[in-house]
């Protein structure tokens, strides 16, 4: 896979990333019912107030708790709430709200898409990993990563062996290349035993 557009140094150079499979090697999805029971868990896990809707003011919220929790000023509380804030807007373009169940059309199309399995991505696994990268030193710690999980209210137990899936070369560290791999197996993949389907936390009804 390669990176070839990306922030933070992440990316730079169109050096190769992830696993030996590109978006494109993936079957279409289908929309399984374990499919989307993982979109609906991802839906649940960014709606901070539980109104049923995706709005900017959720993202402001998770970020905020984030930079809370860690204890967070200045820049790198800037770069968090930026970063939650750059997610919004790749998601919801003009709109105001989003409801669950066109999050999880709009996510199907977007993840069977042709632009997304050649080129977008790129762009959205390094937005995405840098809003975990809370330092901005290209990789994800164990801290970082049970950081995100609170920000979502995932309980933070959980980001241990999760954070272990994802780090495969058992180095303490998730990089890009680790966490590419982890990000399109989460949601190009409708196989209910993927070792990679508790990306965002147990999976909720």
């Amino acid at each position: 896979m390669r990176i070839d557009t990306l922030g933070d140094g992440i990316g730079d150079g169109g050096e190769e990333i992830g696993s030996d499979e590109m978006p494109t090697d993936y079957p279409l999805l289908t929309g399984t019912d374990h499919w989307r029971r993982k979109i609906r868990t991802t839906f649940q896990r960014l709606d901070a107030n539980a109104d049923g809707f995706l709005t900017k003011e959720d993202f402001v919220s998770t970020g905020q708790t984030l930079i809370d929790y860690v204890g967070l000023t200045g820049e790198r509380a800037e770069r968090t709430l930026n970063g939650r804030i750059d997610l919004w807007a790749s998601l919801a373009g003009d709109r105001t709200r989003i409801t669950e169940d066109e999050y999880i059309r709009e996510i199907m199309s977007l993840m069977n898409g042709k632009h997304f399995r050649e080129e977008l991505h790129c762009t959205l696994i390094c937005t995405e990993f840098n809003t975990i990268d809370i330092d901005g030193d290209g990789f994800i710690s164990k801290e970082e990563h049970a950081a995100y999980y609170y920000s979502f209210n995932i309980p933070t137990e959980c980001s241990k062996d999760d954070f272990d899936v994802m780090d495969t070369n058992g180095d303490g560290l998730v990089s890009i290349d680790e966490f590419a791999e982890s990000y399109l197996e989460f949601w190009l993949t409708e196989d209910p035993n993927n070792i990679y389907n508790q990306n965002y936390g147990p999976l909720l009804d």
